[in-house]
């Protein structure tokens, strides 16, 4: 009894989690795994009646286990579905094949049938859980609200026709001919619902594909206005050093000191800051990610004019990324403009960033001064910023990025006046 209890507990488990977009720690695995075999094991007297107060009980714990949280409630519902087609076929080809029916299976053979479902469903699962992850890399493209919940309820009335189907069925005591027909409307209905969400989904996603090829646009543009204005920049600063040197000659005529010194204080040292911004700037030329590099200048200027000085160091050619573009452009433009912030703001008004190149990945630390007072938890999720309560919502923005790429170490801290914001297997 408790073997049985156990291994439909088993089907069930891998049915509903195979698929989600995330998978779940052995913690929480274990505790959904727990719940469900208490689940069945209390309402098996119902009959498949209990199917819908475990389905409605499984979806609630996802919801509290998994993360995203409704679109592993699809996921789920989705795994579920698709182990009742399986399951069904399962039945069709043991009457076909060997001429077993339902009621053999379940008296005589319900282990090895059992074992069998749980390993079609999981080969099955696991091939559809590579598709969503990896080809359809659903868990990136950002589906709206509305279309989850219409995902969902399109998921959950299938089900339920699934449910009423086989109830109905199980009063009839589940004559063979009813099994076939079943068997053959489910996959025909399952396939419709799957095509549909498929075709929606990645409808969706090209759509957002575009809006990601109209900021690089808009990038690209912004970076090709900041090299213009760099090259005008040096034009001019080559244009004036001819005048320099004649100016100077002048004085040396004279043996003017006082004058050289007095030219020197209001006219060459401010000439030469900025030749060392320029120098400075330069070194990004071994940054080969025209996007970042382009971010990166534009950030600098943004930060100059408040008066902050900015360095940039980068010791190795960059030239990719293991995460998208895009999305670390998000993160780094979020970065910027808190370190900008905060930096303006303090006594040193300094801002640092640094793209190191290591075996495993990029590194990149970008460290700004900041006020005394700030502490880490003010830095520790969404909410603070010295802008007002509008604001601050940043930095949560960049976490739910970063949650798509579990591979990418972020660390955050604050040492002698500066905070540190570090991005590591870049």
């Amino acid at each position: 009894m408790i073997l049985e209890h156990f291994l439909h507990t088993s089907l069930v488990f891998v049915c509903y989690t195979t698929v989600l977009p995330r998978t779940m720690s052995f913690l929480k695995s274990l505790f959904l795994f727990g719940l469900i075999f208490s689940f069945t094991f209390i309402l098996t007297p119902l009959g498949q009646i209990s199917s819908f107060v475990v389905l409605f009980f499984i979806c609630l714990s996802i919801a509290f286990l998994a993360k995203p949280r409704l679109l592993s409630v699809c996921c789920s519902i989705w795994g579920y579905s698709c182990g009742i087609i399986v399951n069904y076929s399962c039945l069709v080809m043991a009457e076909c094949l060997f001429s077993l029916t339902l009621a053999d299976l379940s008296n005589r053979y319900f282990v090895e049938f059992t074992l069998l479902n749980i390993v079609l469903d999981y080969a099955i699962l696991r091939i559809f859980q590579y598709i969503i992850r990896k080809k359809l890399q659903i868990i990136s493209v950002k589906l709206s609200l509305p279309l989850l919940w219409s995902c969902l309820l399109c998921l959950l009335t299938c089900c339920i026709i699934f449910i009423c189907n086989f109830t109905y069925s199980e009063m009839l005591g589940y004559p063979t001919a009813m099994v076939r027909i079943n068997a053959f409307l489910f996959t025909i209905f399952f396939i419709l619902v799957v095509l549909l969400l498929f075709f929606i989904i990645r409808e969706f996603g090209q759509k957002q594909e575009y809006q990601r090829r109209l900021e690089y646009l808009s990038l690209a543009q912004e970076y090709s206005a900041n090299l213009e204005s760099s090259y005008q920049e040096i034009r001019k600063f080559k244009h004036d050093y001819h005048n320099i040197i004649l100016s100077i000659s002048g004085y040396l005529e004279k043996e003017d000191i006082l004058g050289i010194k007095k030219y020197f204080s209001t006219s060459l040292e401010p000439l030469y800051q900025q030749l060392n911004t320029f120098s400075n700037d330069a070194i990004l030329d071994r940054l080969k990610i025209p996007e970042v590099k382009g971010l990166c200048l534009n950030k600098a200027i943004t930060a100059r004019s408040f008066g902050i000085t900015v360095r940039f160091s980068v010791p190795a050619l960059i030239q990719d990324l293991t995460m998208d573009v895009l999305d670390f452009i998000r993160i780094l433009g979020i970065y910027f403009d808190n370190a900008i912030d905060a930096a303006k703001n303090s006594k040193e008004k300094n801002l640092e960033v640094m793209f190191i190149k290591e075996e495993a990945g990029n590194t990149l630390l970008l460290s700004n001064s900041c006020d005394d007072k700030l502490t880490l938890y003010q830095l520790s999720g969404g909410g603070y910023s010295s802008k007002g309560k509008e604001h601050g919502n940043g930095l949560r923005i960049a976490k739910e990025i970063l949650k798509c790429y579990p591979a990418i170490e972020h660390n955050t801290y604050i040492k002698d006046s500066y905070v540190i914001q570090e991005l590591r297997n870049l």
